[in-house]
């Protein structure tokens, strides 16, 4: 049906490429949030200002050099999960096909 490239991740883990759509999710929920329920357009025009307003600050803070205090601590968890799934994806063919896939269940399974 689609081409094997298309779908599969094994270079872009091992690349420690960004692999999901996270980052535009959380704009369009914050976005959402930010939305009044019901809006017209008019509203809907105000919140699209402010949220330019604040991408504006933050490339002006950026520019500056003016950093907003990061959660080291989800940074630091998530490029572990990350190392994790690069050995995890690093080691196939180096191990049972069996095994692989334990491993892989035991890995998505990890809250």
């Amino acid at each position: 049906m689609f081409n094997y490239s298309l779908w599969n991740k094994h270079n872009e883990i091992l690349a420690g490429e960004i692999l999901n759509t996270n980052a535009s999710e959380g704009y369009n929920c914050a976005l959402q949030r930010a939305s009044p329920k019901d809006a017209n357009i008019w509203q809907m025009i105000q919140v699209v200002r402010r949220e330019e307003a604040d991408v504006l600050k933050k490339m002006s803070d950026a520019v500056k050099g003016t950093k907003k205090k990061s959660n080291r601590k989800r940074a630091r968890q998530r490029e572990h999960r990350h190392r994790q799934l690069a050995t995890l994806v690093g080691n196939y063919g180096k191990m049972k096909i069996r095994d692989f896939m334990n491993e892989a269940v035991t890995f998505y399974n990890y809250i």
